[in-house]
């Protein structure tokens, strides 16, 4: 979920929106999906990994928690994060990534 500081604060709300509307979707059936949330700016955190065992309630009050975190909008910390969340989850299921993003990447100079 993008949380940079190009996300204005009714866009912040909106993206909130669609990931409860997708909590309430995927965990339709009780022990058939699993979510994770990341949230980003200048860097990526991870809300709550795969292993919740969250209560659909209990997600989307994690969901409303969820301070923005400013700064630059990094989608490649984002994904690295995503990246090992599925590296450690089971091998034989289905994985989805939905990336939530206000736009490009903020400009990485090597200094």
């Amino acid at each position: 979920m993008d949380s940079s500081s190009d996300v204005s604060a009714i866009n912040y709300g909106k993206e909130k929106a669609l990931v409860k509307a997708l909590i309430q979707t995927l965990n339709a059936l009780p022990n058939k999906s699993r979510t994770a949330l990341i949230s980003y700016g200048n860097s990526a955190q991870v809300i709550y990994g795969l292993e919740n065992d969250l209560s659909n309630d209990a997600l989307l009050k994690k969901v409303d928690s969820v301070p923005p975190m400013g700064g630059g909008r990094r989608i490649d910390r984002a994904l690295e994060e995503g990246a090992q969340l599925m590296k450690n989850s089971g091998k034989s299921v289905p994985k989805i990534v939905l990336l939530i993003t206000a736009g490009p990447q903020t400009e990485v100079r090597n200094c």
